[in-house]
């Protein structure tokens, strides 16, 4: 995804942001709890079956243009988008819930399987 690809002021005035744009801490703090407010959390076309897409294009139509939700992976794509169009350093991470996998403390070596 290039910068200019993405429209930042079609999704600052969609999470209602119109403060700092400097990269900092605080301005940070804003944006998530503004983009976290203005954009529902939605799983509705993974219960219809239908594959998220991620790219920005999509993500820009659907949630900012569209006024829709997002599932976590396209809230998280999008929220990225945004964040890197002000300038931010961002390092994408993955993770993942397995069910039925022990745990060990490194620290005491302990082990427990959670419940579920």
């Amino acid at each position: 995804m290039t910068v200019s690809s993405f429209d930042q002021q079609a999704w600052l005035k969609r999470i209602g942001y119109g403060g700092p744009l400097e990269p900092t801490l605080s301005t940070l703090r804003q944006l998530i709890f503004a983009h976290s407010h203005a954009i529902a959390y939605e799983s509705l076309d993974i219960m219809l079956g239908r594959t998220p897409r991620l790219d920005v294009g999509t993500l820009q139509r659907k949630m900012i243009f569209g006024g829709r939700g997002g599932y976590c992976l396209e809230q998280n794509m999008l929220f990225r988008a945004g964040l890197r169009s002000l300038g931010y350093q961002i390092t994408s991470l993955q993770g993942r819930v397995v069910r039925g996998m022990v745990i060990r403390r490194a620290a005491t070596g302990d082990s427990y399987a959670p419940a579920g």
